[in-house]
C-alpha cells in the first residue's frame, strides 16, 4: 500500500494503471466510497470541534449539521463517480463504471489520509496546515485528472480536465437542487 502511495504522489499514471488493472470486487469499492464520505464527516465534525466557528460568522446549514454534511459528501461521491463515468463515455472514453469507482475511491482514501494530516497540522502549526492542504487539493486534482485520462483511454489531458469539471458542475448544481427541493438552507445563518 505504501508503495502505491508513493506512486500515486510521485507517478500517478503508473498508479492508475495498477488499480485499474486490480481485480476488486463491485460491492466492495462502493462501501469503501461510502465509507470515505462517512470519514470526511467525522474529520469535519472533529475539525469544526477543534476550531469553532467565530460568534457572527456567516456558515452555510449544511457545514453545521455532521449528518447532513455527511449525507452529500455520500451523494457528491456517488454522483461524482457516475458523472466521470458518463461525461466520459460522452467524450468517447473507454472506462467501465468500475474503473472510474476504483481510482475514486482510491483519491478519496488519500485525500482523508490528507485531511486528516491537514486537520493536525492547522491545530499546531496553523499556517503550515493551511499552505499544506492547498498544495494536497491542488495536487489532488492534478492526480484525479490523470487518473481519469488512464481509465477513459484519453490521448489529450485537457479531455480528462474538461470531464472533471464537468462532474464538479454537474455535482453542485445536482446537489443545490436537491437540497433546494428538500427546503435545507444552504444560504447560511449567522
Amino acid at each position: 500500500m505504501m508503495e502505491l502511495l508513493r506512486e500515486t504522489l510521485f507517478s500517478p499514471g503508473k498508479a492508475a494503471e495498477k488499480l485499474l488493472a486490480t481485480d476488486f470486487r463491485a460491492d466492495a469499492l462502493w462501501m469503501v466510497l461510502i465509507l470515505m464520505g462517512v470519514m470526511n464527516a467525522l474529520v469535519h465534525g472533529l475539525s469544526m470541534y477543534l476550531s469553532p466557528i467565530p460568534d457572527g460568522a456567516v456558515v452555510p446549514t449544511l457545514f453545521l449539521s455532521p449528518l447532513l454534511f455527511g449525507f452529500a459528501s455520500v451523494l457528491s461521491l456517488v454522483a461524482m463517480v457516475y458523472l466521470l463515468f458518463w461525461l466520459g463515455q460522452m467524450l468517447q472514453g473507454q472506462a467501465a463504471l468500475k474503473d472510474i469507482l476504483v481510482l475514486v475511491a482510491w483519491v478519496q482514501v488519500l485525500r482523508l489520509l490528507a485531511q486528516v494530516l491537514g486537520t493536525v497540522a492547522v491545530f499546531f502549526i496553523p499556517a503550515l496546515g493551511g499552505l499544506a492542504m492547498l498544495v494536497a487539493t491542488v495536487w489532488g486534482i492534478v492526480i484525479l485528472v490523470v487518473f481519469i485520462n488512464k481509465a477513459h483511454r484519453f490521448s489529450n489531458p485537457f479531455k480528462g480536465l474538461g470531464v472533471l469539471i464537468g462532474a464538479m458542475l454537474g455535482m453542485v448544481i445536482g446537489l443545490s437542487i436537491l437540497f433546494g427541493a428538500l427546503g435545507a438552507s444552504t444560504a447560511g445563518v449567522a
